[in-house]
């Protein structure tokens, strides 16, 4: 929440970036024929909304430093590190 800011400050880009994915990202997504790049770039450029077909870095860190964690405290099955941990 640090990183979002205070509400009020974010609010109304939050609202402009969830109203265009409400109403026209699936339509551009069928449009491109599910070509996720093609639809991300049109979003990107006809509603300056930034965004990825993959979850943020912060995202995608926790993700891993919690998988490690899980399998060093032996609460994932396979005692191997998965080949991404390697």
């Amino acid at each position: 929440m640090e990183k979002l800011g205070k509400c009020a400050d974010v609010a109304e880009e939050l609202i402009r970036h969830l109203s265009v994915l409400n109403d026209v990202a699936k339509k551009t997504y069928d449009y491109h024929r599910k070509n996720e790049r093609a639809a991300l770039a049109e979003l990107k450029a006809g509603y300056n909304i930034e965004c990825s077909g993959k979850g943020s870095n912060e995202e995608k860190t926790y993700n891993k430093e919690m998988t490690k964690l899980m399998f060093r405290q032996g609460m994932l099955e396979d005692s191997t590190d998965p080949p991404q941990f390697r």
